[in-house]
């Protein structure tokens, strides 16, 4: 198979500023688990209301349900936020900056760094509530239960989900059968449609960095360290974003893990073959309908193209995207967490759409290669630019620096 990788070069969005600056707390990469320093109250940053005036504290996993409705895991303000087609931000379950373990109605319940998000057909939410070690389902009433997990108390214990045990878990994606995959700590874990839990593959006994932390094979024989993202695609394959391997690796249906880019312990950001690839600590991915994997790097501050068939390019740099999802109208949503290398900022939600994914596409041809949004950090902006998808391909470096400004120095919320 032809994997190649490609990325764009900048973004077609209407911005609107965010206003405060805050110091993000940071998911450990490492051993060690600071819930003593999560579980404390803080003073939230929050605001529900219209998306131009919605505030985020670090949005990171994204997932869709039926009605289109996009909710939203807050880490830093310990809510599950929802925005309504009608573009309304809402707090849909948690009570913001109050973390803590347990469930119950609404604003009743606590989290305590909610980080992954996945939705079933019949709309429930499934939740990794990471430094609660555990597994939530909230159904569509916003009633929240523990359905997998010990509270605070990390393992990798498999058999019925009351006594399985989890490690930090990240990234969550559920199947058709109602089998649900989690990223923790450095294992692949699935919660089946019973309720067993099993590890899929990885070894999450494993969490010391001088361990072997990479490796082809199969089930628990193959490694992993520290993955943070999982997406099915029809036929089971899991794919996983294995973030300090900075690769991208696939778990077939036979449990066999194979790495389709990147190659491990070799960060960077370069395109071509899916081995000449190079990733800078991916954090999700997703699939598309052609069975693309639309992968957000958060190292390099970018989305990544992976296709079947050498496809065309759709995507650029980003600001540090912890979560991704394809909405019903086939437009890109991505979680800024608030994560720039030196800078702190709020979350934000970016979307982008299939025309400006197709203006991208064309401004790379004929331009060239990306500027790095580093470069423009001494530049001002004047004025709102809604979009450049019909300006001249002149135009396009001074909106890009502007974005980029935005992105890396204030941080956004984006509504298009």
């Amino acid at each position: 198979m032809n994997y190649r990788v490609h990325i764009c070069a900048a973004l077609a969005l209407t911005l609107d500023a965010c206003n405060s600056t805050y110091q993000a707390p940071e998911h450990s990469q490492s051993t060690g688990n600071p819930r003593s320093i999560v579980l404390k109250d803080s003073v939230p940053l929050t605001v529900d209301g219209p998306a131009q005036e919605a505030r985020f504290g670090q949005p990171m996993g994204l997932a869709f349900d039926s009605k289109g409705n996009l909710y939203v895991a807050d880490a830093r303000d310990q809510v599950i936020r929802v925005i309504t087609p009608a573009r309304e931000v809402k707090t849909f379950a948690g009570l913001a900056g109050h973390p803590g373990h347990s469930d119950g109605q609404g604003a009743e319940a606590r989290f305590a760094s909610p980080i992954g998000i996945a939705i079933d057909a019949s709309d429930n939410l499934y939740v990794t509530d990471g430094y609660n070690e555990t597994i939530r389902k909230i159904n569509p009433s916003a009633f929240v239960t523990t359905i997998a997990g010990v509270d605070g108390q990390a393992g990798g214990a498999n058999g019925d989900r009351a006594h399985a045990m989890f490690d930090h878990p990240r990234g969550i994606a559920i199947d058709a059968n109602g089998n649900l995959y989690i990223a923790a700590r450095n294992a692949i874990r699935e919660i089946s449609a019973t309720g067993e839990v099993r590890t899929l593959a990885g070894n999450p006994r494993i969490i010391a960095l001088d361990q072997e932390s990479y490796g082809d094979g199969i089930g628990q024989l193959a490694r992993f360290k520290q993955p943070a993202g999982v997406a099915l695609d029809i036929k089971f394959n899991v794919y996983v974003a294995d973030t300090d391997n900075s690769v991208i690796r696939k778990i077939d249906s036979l449990g066999w893990v194979t790495t389709i880019a990147g190659t491990p312990g070799m960060r960077g950001h370069v395109d071509g073959s899916r081995a000449e690839a190079r990733f800078d600590h991916p954090q999700a991915l997703v699939i598309d309908s052609n069975g693309d994997i639309l992968v957000a790097a958060c190292g390099n501050s970018s989305i990544r193209r992976i296709t079947v068939d050498g496809g065309a390019v759709s995507m650029g740099p980003m600001g540090c995207a912890h979560g991704i999802a394809i909405g019903p109208d086939g437009a890109i949503y991505l979680s800024n967490a608030g994560i720039s290398p030196g800078v702190h900022v709020p979350g934000s939600i970016i979307r982008v759409t299939r025309l400006a994914m197709q203006s991208l596409t064309r401004g790379l041809r004929q331009r060239g290669p990306v500027i790095k949004y580093q470069k423009f950090d001494k530049i001002q902006a004047t004025k709102k630019e809604d979009t450049f998808i019909n300006e001249p391909m002149t135009n396009h470096f001074k909106i890009e620096a502007w974005v980029m400004v935005l992105l890396s120095a204030i941080g956004i919320v984006v509504v298009i």
